[in-house]
């Protein structure tokens, strides 16, 4: 459910050309709460499914911990951000 709202907000936001500084800073944050979560409980003892390996859950979670000082370098987040809006990359969907 969380991922479809994410997904008509996104929309929406494009549609109507609706950008915001704020938005782009906070919008990667519910996406990455989801993620994290579903690599979690993917990882967990199940009774009905294979649980994932410990190595892909490190592999997957510090994928997104080494990215960060690469985004701040960049300036798409953090204290060092320029004043450019980041526009919509379709990359950014395949990875959520």
């Amino acid at each position: 459910m969380a991922a479809a709202l994410d997904g008509v907000d996104g929309f929406v936001a494009r549609r109507f050309h609706q950008r915001s500084e704020l938005g782009v800073v906070l919008d990667p944050a519910p996406d990455q709460l989801q993620f994290v979560t579903a690599v979690i409980l993917l990882s967990l003892d199940q009774t009905h499914l294979r649980s994932l390996p410990l190595w892909l859950v490190v592999t997957l979670l510090s994928r997104d911990v080494l990215h960060r000082p690469w985004y701040a370098s960049t300036g798409s987040i953090g204290p060092n951000r320029s004043n450019v809006i980041a526009g919509f990359d379709a990359s950014g969907l395949l990875t959520t």
